[in-house]
């Protein structure tokens, strides 16, 4: 299934960062815990809207820094995408 952004949206990928503990280390929380989550995110771009502003600036792969909570996930016919507004796109992460 191919889902192309519209309305200055860009599909992307969020890029979770795994967290790492030492093998030597023993930690007990409780069952529940969840380490906090940082307010912002790293992103895959798939595909870019036609009218948004960085339809020719950004490529496939791009990573770009977002703030999470900006982040839609749309759950369609079996299928999950993320979306991000153009304007809720706080940079492009080079290497």
């Amino acid at each position: 299934m191919t889902f192309v952004p519209a309305n200055r949206h860009i599909l992307v990928e969020p890029i979770e960062e795994q967290e790492e503990t030492p093998s030597d280390i023993m930690i007990v929380l409780p069952e529940d815990y969840k380490k906090p989550m940082s307010p912002y995110l790293g992103c895959r771009v798939l595909s870019v809207a036609e009218d948004s502003k960085f339809f020719d600036k950004l490529k496939k792969d791009d990573v770009l820094a977002i703030e999470r909570r900006m982040l839609h996930k749309v759950e369609l016919q079996g299928g999950e995408f993320y979306l991000i507004q153009d304007n809720f796109v706080f940079g492009r992460i080079d290497k």
